[in-house]
């Protein structure tokens, strides 16, 4: 039993776990680095990538879940939803899927303006990829708000990142060692 006459409890509140300017200055040049990181080891989305990238680390312990596959640039015109499991490589569930022959491209183009490939304007043999950007490639993976993993895409040549209809952002926390780690 514990008496409670001998506890001498003070409450004392410090200002040290505020962010300072100068732990902000970091944050923001930590972040910046992890974007730089992320943009050099993005592969090309017309390449086979040479890494693998497990949906298990996105799905939280479920064995199964959705990907959302934009079907043009920022998603303008949708995604292609698809199933994964915990144990497959998104990198190449990705690259499989926009290495396909697009068949729902509308013959006349000047009709969908949305419809833009970005690789020739023939139209043979069109693959899914050369509808997305002039130099897609992906940077990585986040969980949307619907649940549903989103591609995380930056152009080269645009200099743009975007998942869906958003600009993807890095955020940095502070581990228990002082070190800078992304989310």
């Amino acid at each position: 039993m514990i008496k409670t006459e001998n506890l001498d409890v003070k409450i004392s509140h410090s200002t040290s776990l505020l962010p300072t300017e100068e732990s902000e200055k970091e944050r923001k040049e930590a972040i910046q680095k992890f974007i730089d990181l992320r943009r050099a080891l993005s592969w090309p989305i017309d390449r086979a990538p040479l890494e693998r990238s497990l949906a298990s680390r996105y799905l939280e312990k479920k064995k199964k879940g959705k990907i959302n596959l934009p079907k043009n640039f920022r998603s303008d015109l949708g995604n292609d939803v698809r199933t994964v499991w915990a144990h497959d490589d998104l990198n190449r569930v990705v690259y499989n899927w926009y290495a396909e022959v697009v068949s729902d491209v509308p013959r006349k183009i000047a009709d969908h303006p949305k419809w833009i490939n970005y690789v020739t304007n023939d139209g043979i043999q069109s693959k899914k990829h050369e509808y997305i950007g002039p130099a897609p490639r992906v940077a990585g993976y986040q969980l949307g708000n619907d649940g549903n993993i989103q591609v995380q895409f930056w152009d080269v040549f645009l200099q743009e990142a975007w998942a869906e209809k958003d600009e993807w952002k890095v955020e940095a926390v502070q581990d228990s060692r002082g070190k800078w780690v992304e989310l």
